[in-house]
């Protein structure tokens, strides 16, 4: 019994981040938040490059297939919006202002 409670404890956590996981793009910076959790906060000028990514390596990434990979000095970034195309615009959009 009280393994079923922590399993379902534990899946609904799960849950919960992978559906609250979103990207805010305001000012000077982009913000990666997983849930009520601030992950990352990478400004807009430190971006070195942004490419679409295909492997299946562990990241914030919901998708498989949708995924771009952010890179920064010093590390990288592997996330999923939910429209590649719209977030890829508003972000070249803020990073070229």
């Amino acid at each position: 019994m009280a393994l079923s409670i922590i399993i379902l404890i534990i899946t609904l956590v799960n849950l919960y981040l992978y559906f609250l996981t979103y990207f805010i793009i305001e000012k000077d910076r982009l913000i990666i938040k997983i849930g009520f959790f601030t992950y990352k906060k990478i400004y807009l000028k430190d971006i070195i490059a942004v490419k679409k990514d295909k492997t299946l390596r562990r990241s914030l990434a919901a998708s498989v297939k949708n995924r771009i990979e952010i890179f920064y000095p010093s590390s990288s970034v592997i996330i999923s919006p939910k429209n590649i195309e719209e977030f890829l615009k508003v972000l070249n959009k803020e990073i070229t202002n």
